[in-house]
């Protein structure tokens, strides 16, 4: 099955003219393997103890995105939009709220296009329109500014929350067992070979968070098995300072939040809050 997908990939890479269609193409095919979303939202903040408010939000293309506003414990002008990662929906990642949470701001999490309640089709082009749709959502509706936006992204949220800060002014960056380029994870996921089918500048963070000149924090799972630690690594080099590395001990990529400590919360709380 692996090597059908190259396949496909390396037709809609090479039978194609121009660069910037070869991108459009790529996007779609690398997108159908890359996204697993989920329709059914299991939970909702309710059930870990959060309070919060429903949030639908019309894009450009006349969808409607769906997703949760918890405010913080007491009234605060902090804000954290949480990008999520490539499988389920929001509900996954709940647990991952309840710990940052802690830290006291408010947190915007929506669903990308495709995802739980939220229309459209998930697709790296749609996720990335579809953060800046969720920052515009905190300046316009929320009236936050700026300046108290900070970004948290899981995983491949991690890319997208630097394609978001390369867009939008925001106070800071957390980028939690995210990847350094989507062709370096091709690499490590399948083989060097398939890693070439993938275009450079498609979601190269490692690049991409040189140009950003914001605090930074880059934490990984100290036992992630999906993402290797070097991912990380290579992220923490490239970024400007500011900027921390942080390793959450004995934690695999999909139980972060099981191993969060005070000392994690207290360095978001330092940067973000």
């Amino acid at each position: 099955m692996k090597t059908i997908h190259i396949l496909l990939i390396l037709f809609c890479s090479f039978f194609c003219f121009g660069f910037h269609q070869k991108l459009d193409i790529s996007d779609k095919v690398i997108s159908s393997l890359l996204f697993c979303p989920d329709k059914i939202l299991k939970e909702t903040p309710s059930e870990f103890g959060l309070e919060y408010k429903e949030v639908s939000i019309v894009i450009e293309n006349g969808k409607t995105l769906h997703g949760w506003y918890v405010p913080g414990d007491k009234p605060t002008d902090k804000n954290i939009i949480y990008l999520h990662g490539s499988k389920g929906n929001a509900s996954l990642y709940l647990g991952g709220i309840e710990q940052l949470h802690k830290a006291g701001a408010n947190i915007l999490i929506v669903d990308y296009e495709g995802f739980g309640n939220s229309g459209g089709k998930a697709s790296i082009k749609n996720t990335i329109t579809d953060a800046i749709a969720m920052y515009d959502y905190l300046i316009y509706k929320q009236i936050a500014r700026p300046e108290n936006i900070s970004l948290f992204g899981y995983s491949y949220g991690g890319a997208i929350a630097i394609e978001l800060a390369l867009k939008r002014k925001v106070h800071a960056i957390l980028l939690e067992s995210s990847f350094s380029s989507l062709r370096d994870i091709a690499t490590s996921r399948y083989s060097f070979l398939a890693s070439l089918l993938v275009p450079n500048d498609l979601l190269n963070s490692k690049k991409n968070i040189k140009k950003i000149d914001v605090p930074v924090i880059i934490a990984y799972a100290g036992n992630d098995q999906i993402i290797p630690i070097a991912h990380s690594k290579n992220l923490f080099i490239s970024a400007n300072p500011p900027k921390y590395l942080f390793e959450i001990k004995n934690a695999q990529h999909h139980n972060i939040f099981k191993f969060v400590t005070d000392e994690y919360i207290n360095l978001i709380k330092k940067n973000f809050v």
